[in-house]
């Protein structure tokens, strides 16, 4: 695994200079929203727009499928979307017995598309950049001597987590 081993900047991070090694320089031009409503502007550099669009292109994959089985289910594609944004943005089952959603939420089709388009960006960018910060700390000096790491999931979810480290393993280790 033994790869690259340079100190580097969280490329999807717009902070400023601090011990974490994040810092905010005019290369920073990037421009891309972790949120529905595209309320919390965060800015990247060229390789975290790379990154950013690695991740979209595997997200298209996923989208399509959702819409493929909307359309199986003859389901109206626009109507069900919006339904899902309403069921996201709204949360009607919040503060029910201490969810967020409720399953049959979880369960719509719409939703989920919705769910998985937001929350990509927001757990790829979290767990890529603690990564980095880590590596930049030496936390990581162990697995060059390893010929693979076995990762089964470090929290959240759907599974962008489990992306991050692989985009982040393959460029570093």
């Amino acid at each position: 695994m033994a790869k690259k081993n340079k100190k580097v900047n969280p490329e999807t991070s717009s902070s400023d200079v601090d011990e974490s090694g994040c810092h905010d320089t005019s290369e920073y031009k990037f421009v891309y929203y972790p949120d529905l409503k595209q309320k919390y502007k965060q800015y990247a550099n060229k390789t975290g727009q790379t990154l950013l669009k690695g991740l979209n292109r595997q997200m298209a994959k996923i989208l399509k499928r959702i819409i493929e089985q909307m359309k199986e289910q003859k389901l109206d594609v626009k109507k069900t979307i919006g339904e899902g944004y309403y069921i996201y943005n709204e949360k009607p089952s919040q503060g029910v017995g201490g969810i967020t959603w409720s399953d049959e939420e979880y369960g719509h089709l719409g939703f989920q598309y919705m769910y998985l388009k937001v929350k990509s960006t927001q757990r790829f960018t979290e767990v890529y950049n603690m990564l980095v910060r880590a590596h930049n700390k030496n936390y990581f000096e162990k697995f060059k001597s390893m010929k693979s790491v076995d990762i089964v999931s470090i929290g959240g979810g759907p599974s962008y987590e489990l992306y991050a480290l692989r985009v982040f393993f393959k460029r570093f280790y």
